[in-house]
């Protein structure tokens, strides 16, 4: 189910279905109000979380072997 944007929101969810919720067209942009299917959304977090472990861990090590 496609929502417009002047469906109000969930009472459990504060963020608003971004087009059918699958899918994101070439130039198109979630707004920070909106989101994508919980399938979809958990994944993209869980992709952030492991970046940004790795990203840590390798400044890290590069920091240490540089003598910083």
């Amino acid at each position: 189910m496609t929502q417009s944007p002047t469906e109000p929101r969930s009472r459990w969810s504060p963020w608003r279905l971004h087009g059918d919720g699958r899918s994101v067209r070439p130039g198109d942009v979630v707004h920070p109000d909106e989101r994508l299917s919980w399938p979809r959304t958990v994944g993209v977090g869980v992709q952030h979380v492991v970046a940004m472990f790795g990203a840590t861990f390798t400044c890290s090590a590069s920091a240490r072997s540089s003598g910083r």
